[in-house]
């Protein structure tokens, strides 16, 4: 506040005309406007694109040849986009206006405002593509038939963009009529604001191969789509909208009205993402012979995306408004002062740091068929890495302070109001997220890669479809922190005698860091049916390895501090003194941090239906492998303090003084990790002469992990007080009444949650990882139906830490006549709680073998 006040001082020296300035004729008057505004912004952005061998082929060759061609898409594509940008918006505008019609209506006026902001914003996106090759190439002999709908597409995005927003408004309104006074207004407004985002993202290898052979060619082919795609996109964003206004109004005899704020916010927002791919090859190879038949819907897409956010966003109010009206004629002496002095600083730091890589990825769908009847369809092979992160500060401070004053000039009329609101918050929040997958090595030591279909029928009746099988590693992390500081002062003094003083402190320090990483290494989906004289439907295989990790840590401190004074006193003629003192402050220490890692090794899902003369159904075959970690650490202190003071009658001397404390210590830590290696599915039925029906087996290893530490505590606090008392009439002495309240309340709460979860799957006799969960009917004869199996391992465990600290304290006091009355209330509150969890299953396995 002595800062704020300094500035009013220094806003008196300045000796630049701005605004409007009028004066009455006679009058002595003096205007002094200075305003002063610097802005520094320095953008840079920087964008590189690279393309090395992308082909596309498309051979279409046809013999005795009727039919259509049509439908081939074939693209290669590398974007790379960056974006740097900076605005700031500063306006400010004084007006003054001064007109009196009495000799001894001097006035002075002064406005200063100076606006400060720099901001530099730097992005940077690279995007980079080898070796991308798009191939089409079918071929008919005796010709007839449709081709259609092969859409084959490469591609790598990068996108980085860094914004800073500064919208600085500060406005001043100073009016005087009458009455000697000094009203000046200092404003300063200081913000400084960095913005850093880099985007990278990379393809090496990426193949799609579409190879469509039909010879005496009936049918239709269509509906195939294969896509290589990779993205990375980062983006920071500050954005400071800072609003100074202060409005000072005087119609009257004496008074000096002041207002200074000053408004300091430093942002600084960091993102960088990072998305690799390393040989993802698509590949669909229908071979057909006497050529009958449909084809169609075929989708196979490898996909990495890779996003990290990060953004700062503070927007400031500060509002003043000061009015002071004395009714007293020229030479009487009326005093007032009202003083206004508004500080808010706000520094706030967020990072994110986002990375996805693949390795290996592939996707194979190879049906043959030789005398052709019957259709193919509804194939949908993924491999995808999703890695996300996003850091987050809001500081969405608002300060506002009024104070009227109005007296009547027979008596001597004095009255001080002082306002004094300050408010700190410093915020970080850091989240990092990492997905990975790559495509190890089989239990037997050779390479493995994911998702392969390749039905093979030769005399070629009946229908295949639904076969969807999925290889996906998500990877989230989350932080951030939340302080809506609101502090509200309102002082009115009517009459004669008195002193108000409001201070306001609210401080908040919050730090929430999040980590997640998401690993899986030589996942694998295989459907290979086989048929040979052909009757008969497939479908309904759907097959998934997937592992999921997220991680969030939050804190919030929602701050309102709000205080009332109203004193309207006694007739003129008496000695009424009234004073009213109210002083909060808020202290509140946030950290949370959470951590989260699942990991699958060796995953893999098997299902070879094999038929020879093919009569009867299949279907309806669940696998799965899951590992899921979840890890939470959440922090709030929701703090309220209000304090209402009134005091009305002929008080003789009456003090009214409410004091309120409060501090808040929280760190929550929530750790949790699942695990799981070598888990295994397989459903292998095969049928020789082929009747019955097959369908209904569901086999699932999962494990779980989760873990949540979470602190809370509400604080309110709350004083009244009330005094009317009429035992002082003019003329006399002695009523005294005095009421004074002190409430402080400490809380302090550590909570910690650690979850295990593992499973981890033996060796066989060979030396080799042997997995859970085997189904193998195998029928010669082969009549009859089979389903409904259900086999599942399954590991879950689970830590919760919580603590609550709900505390609520509220005091009142009235008074009537003369008194003393005094509240003391003061709370102290110390909690820890751990949790700590674990499940482990080793070489855990179901097995089901059926002869037919």
């Amino acid at each position: 506040m002595k800062r704020n006040l300094a500035v009013v001082a220094a806003a008196l020296g300045l000796l630049v005309s701005a605004g409007t300035a009028t004066a009455a004729p006679g009058d002595s008057a003096l205007q002094l406007a200075g305003q002063a505004a610097g802005s520094g912004q320095a953008a840079g952005a920087q964008s590189g694109a690279s393309q090395s061998q992308p082909t596309n082929t498309n051979i279409s060759v046809r013999v005795l040849s009727p039919g259509d061609n049509g439908d081939v898409s074939q693209s290669n594509s590398v974007d790379s986009d960056a974006t740097a940008a900076n605005a700031n918006v500063t306006g400010q505008s004084a007006d003054q206006a001064q007109s009196g019609s009495c000799g001894c209506s001097g006035g002075t006026q002064a406005v200063g405002q100076e606006a400060d902001s720099s901001q530099a914003a730097t992005a940077l996106s690279h995007a980079s593509q080898s070796g991308a090759g798009n191939t089409n190439i079918p071929v008919r002999v005796l010709s007839p038939g449709d081709n259609g709908d092969v859409s084959q597409s490469n591609s790598v995005d990068s996108d980085a963009t860094a914004a800073n927003a500064n919208g600085t408004g500060q406005s001043a309104d100073q009016a005087a009529a009458g009455g000697s006074g000094t009203q000046a207004v200092g404003q300063e407004a200081d913000s400084e604001q960095e913005a850093a985002a880099a985007s990278a993202a990379e393809q090496t290898g990426a193949e799609n191969t579409n190879i469509s052979v039909r010879v005496l060619s009936d049918g239709d082919d269509g509906d195939v789509e294969q896509s290589n795609s990779v993205g990375s996109s980062a983006s920071a964003g500050n954005l400071n909208l800072t609003g100074q206004e202060a409005d000072q109004a005087r119609a009257g005899s004496g008074g000096t009205q002041a207002i200074g704020q000053e408004a300091d916010s430093d942002q600084s927002a960091t993102a960088l993402s990072a998305a690799k791919q390393h040989g993802a090859t698509n590949r669909n190879i229908p071979v057909r012979v006497s050529s009958s038949g449909d084809g169609g819907s075929v989708e196979q897409s490898n996909s990495v995306d890779s996003s990290a956010t990060a953004a700062n966003l503070n927007a400031t109010k500060q509002d003043a408004d000061q009015a002071q009206g004395g009714r007293g004629t020229c030479g009487c002496a009326s005093d007032g002062i009202q003083a206004i002095g508004q500080d808010a600083k706000n520094e706030q730091s967020a990072g994110a740091l986002s990375i996805a890589l693949q390795s290996g990825a592939s996707n194979e769908n190879t049906p043959v068929r030789v005398d052709s009847k019957g259709d193919d369809g509804d194939v949908s092979q993924s491999n995808s890495v999703d890695s996300s992160a996003t850091a987050a500060n809001l500081n969405g401070l608002h300060q506002d302070a009024e104070q009227d004053q109005s007296g009547d000039c027979r008596c001597t009329s004095g009255g001080t109001q002082a306002i004094g609101q300050e408010a700190k918050n410093d915020q970080s929040a850091a989240a990092a997220s990492m997905a990975a997958q790559s495509g190890g090595h089989d239990r037997c030591g050779c390479g493995s890669s994911g998702n392969a279909n390749a039905p093979v029928r030769v005399d070629s009746y009946g229908d295949g479809g639904s076969v969807e099988q999925s290889n996906s590693v998500d990877s989230s992390a989350g932080a951030g922190n939340l302080n809506l500081t609101g502090q509200d002062a309102d002082q009115a003094q009517s009459g004669s005698g008195g002193i108000q003083a409001i201070g306001q402190e609210a401080r908040s320090e919050q730090e929430a860091h999040a980590l997640s990483a998401a690993l899986q290494s030589g996942a694998s989906n295989e459907n290979t049916p086989v048929r040979v004289d052909s009757k008969g439907d497939d479908g309904d295989v759907s097959q998934s390895n997937s592992v999921d990790s997220d991680a969030t840590a939050l804190n919030a401190n929602m701050t309102k501090q709000e205080a009332d004074q109203t004193q309207a006193g006694s007739s003129c003629g008496c000695a009424s003194t009234g004073i009213q003192a109210i002083g909060q402050e808020a202290k509140s220490d946030q950290g949370a941090a959470a951590l989260s890692l699942a990991l699958q090794h060796g995953a893999s899902n098997e299902n070879a239906p094999v038929r020879v003369d093919s009569r009867g159904d299949g279907g309806s075959v669940d696998q799965s492998n899951s590992v899921d970690s979840s890890a939470t650490a959440a922090n709030l202190n929701a703090l309220e303090q209000s304090a209402d003071q009134t005091q009305g009658g002929g008080h003789g001397i009456a003090i009214q003084a409410i004091g309120q404390s409060a501090g808040n210590d929280q760190s929550a830590i929530g750790l949790s990790a699942a695990l799981q290696s070598g888990a295994s599915n397989r459903n292998a039925p095969v049928a020789v002469d082929s009747k019955g029906d097959g369908g209904d087996v569901s086999q699932s290893n999962s494990v779980e992990s989760d873990a949540t530490a979470l602190n809370l505590n509400l604080t309110k606090q709350d004083a009244e007080q009330n005094q009317a008392g009429h035992g002082s009439e003019c003329g006399c002495r002695g009523a005294i009444g005095i009421q004074a309240i002190g409430q402080q309340s400490k809380s302090e709460q550590g909570a910690l949650a650690a979850s295990l979860a593992a499973q981890v799957s033996g060796r066989d006799r060979c030396g080799c990882p042997s997995g859970g969960n085997t189904n193998t009917p195998v029928g010669v004869g082969s009549y009859g139906s089979g389903g409904s199996v259900d086999q599942s391992n399954k590991v879950s465990s689970s830590a919760s830490a919580l603590n609550l600290n709900a505390l609520f304290q509220d005091a009142d006091q009235g008074q009537s006549g003369g008194g003393i009355q005094a509240i003391g209330q003061s709370a102290k509150n110390r909690q820890q709680a751990i949790g700590l969890s674990a499940a482990l299953q080793l070489a855990a396995r179901n097995g089901r073998a059926m002869a037919i």
